[in-house]
């Protein structure tokens, strides 16, 4: 959220539903999804494979998701915001 204020980009929704899965940001309105992964959380093969699975369910249901990396976040936080930007105005 504090990036997107940063960035002066739209507030996504945080931890909603989307497609029967929660998601950590989505824009209503769009098909953008961004994940947030550190590995502290998502460093076993199982929560590996969960991800992979959940990211294939939401592309069967019309959903674009970025996986963003607290690495990616926390070095390059421009980048994030430029990617997102960037998506969330592709049409489509």
């Amino acid at each position: 959220m504090a990036l997107c204020k940063a960035h002066h980009l739209p507030e996504p929704v945080a931890n909603t539903e989307v497609a029967g899965i929660e998601v950590d940001m989505h824009w209503p309105g769009t098909n953008l999804i961004v994940e947030l992964d550190c590995y502290e959380y998502h460093r076993t093969p199982q929560e590996f494979e969960n991800d992979r699975r959940r990211d294939a369910h939401l592309k069967r249901n019309g959903y674009d998701v970025l996986r963003v990396t607290d690495v990616w976040l926390d070095s390059d936080p421009e980048d994030v915001a430029q990617t997102v930007r960037t998506l969330l105005t592709r049409p489509g």
